[in-house]
């Protein structure tokens, strides 16, 4: 290769016909640089990745990257060179190259496709039968669901809770409808006085002095003599 990135010229990598081959090193090295060029030459998916000179070498900053590659197909060996923007050789587009870029390529885009790596059939597995089950579950479960808010018609009124159930929504506060739903200590010795006061055989002398303050946890009347 030469003018690949800030790799130093006539550099080879090699990989093994057989079994896999592990390629290392540390930041800088010249590992991504190589995976560009194949991207390139292989004609993989993702294109989006360009292949640029050393920027720091002003000689090279305008030559074009280029690269010689050694294949065996069909038992005959063949050398092909390789340059950016030039049409690749149809022999290189017989090898596959996947990387982090091209997994959105295979996940979103709706084409067939030579290579699938392996463990993205999960993937497709799931968009074919697990998410059509779950759809069709999640539906059956939301049409199970009473949503119907006019059983509570008779408490629509001008009081705190009217207000709130002439605008039940699904954006309701929960938080809103339990302290409007629920007695407080106070509310409830109330009520046990006015049951008290209720409960005498004549209510009436009690009428003079006491305002009597019917609460229940749908709503709050005051009654005044």
């Amino acid at each position: 290769m030469t003018h690949v990135n800030r790799i130093a010229p006539d550099q080879n990598l090699g990989f093994s016909e057989v079994g896999m081959s592990v390629i290392y090193g540390g930041n800088g090295s010249g590992k991504s640089g190589y995976v560009r060029v194949m991207k390139q030459a292989c004609r993989c998916r993702d294109q989006s990745e360009r292949v640029y000179p050393n920027a720091n070498d002003v000689a090279s900053a305008r030559k074009k990257p280029t690269a010689r590659f050694k294949i065996e197909n069909n038992g005959s060996n063949h050398k092909i060179d390789w340059q950016q923007d030039c049409v690749p050789d149809e022999l290189l587009s017989s090898i596959s190259v996947f990387d982090s870029r091209c997994a959105r390529s295979y996940l979103t885009a709706e084409q067939d496709v030579a290579y699938l790596p392996y463990g993205l059939d999960i993937v497709e597995n799931m968009a074919r039968d697990v998410i059509p089950e779950l759809d069709q579950r999640l539906s059956a479960e939301i049409s199970a669901i009473d949503t119907n808010i006019y059983a509570f018609n008779h408490l629509v009124g001008e009081t705190k809770v009217g207000a709130l159930i002439s605008k039940l929504s699904a954006g309701t506060n929960p938080k809103t409808v339990e302290t409007l739903g629920t007695l407080s200590e106070e509310e409830e010795n109330r009520i046990d006085a006015l049951s008290k006061a209720l409960a005498e055989a004549d209510p009436m002398p009690l009428s003079d002095t006491m305002k009597f303050t019917c609460i229940t946890a749908a709503q709050k009347i005051t009654l005044r003599n």
